[in-house]
């Protein structure tokens, strides 16, 4: 995995190193949809926590629509430590519910995703993301929601928080 990401940054592409770190992930189902998802925006490795369900599992492959064996899919032992790893290399973005000291997604203008390099972090379906691996995050990044309405699906979530990112990079990788 670290060679995949290291070769990935030190291409002389312009293309940004885009992650998904999925933490505590306990549904099937979700995982496969985000796996699609993240294949769908040019994601370029699936980080998963050791606590996360099986990508491999067949309902996931289903979900995924194959796309599980298209984009690296790799079970990290600890991933606030792989995030404390990556943090000079991957901005981090932590996806948040109810956070005042937040980004707002519908505030980030076009440009301002490092082109380097992103890694956008997504949580289990009840709890969120867990403080250890929030801790490891650059920043916390939260979708504008009407009143009344505090949350999403996280595959939902995760196709609007990687296409939010994807179009604010710094560069043009394509998506056609």
């Amino acid at each position: 995995l670290d060679e995949h990401l290291s070769r990935k940054l030190q291409s002389s592409s312009s293309v940004s190193l885009r992650v998904l770190a999925l933490d505590g992930i306990c549904d099937t189902a979700n995982l496969g949809s985000m796996v699609r998802t993240a294949s769908a925006f040019g994601v370029d490795a699936v980080i998963l926590s050791k606590d996360c369900c099986d990508a491999w599992y067949r309902r996931a492959i289903r979900v995924s629509m194959g796309h599980v064996f298209l984009i690296p899919v790799v079970r990290v032992e600890n991933l606030a430590a792989f995030l404390g790893k990556w943090r000079h290399s991957l901005t981090s973005y932590a996806a948040v519910v109810q956070s005042e000291d937040c980004l707002v997604l519908d505030q980030i203008r076009s440009g301002d995703i490092p082109s380097k390099g992103w890694c956008c972090v997504m949580g289990n379906e009840g709890n969120g993301i867990s403080d250890d691996v929030l801790k490891n995050c650059t920043k916390k990044l939260k979708i504008r929601m009407i009143d009344g309405v505090d949350s999403l699906s996280v595959p939902i979530a995760c196709g609007i928080l990687l296409h939010g990112l994807a179009e604010r990079e710094g560069n043009d990788k394509e998506c056609s």
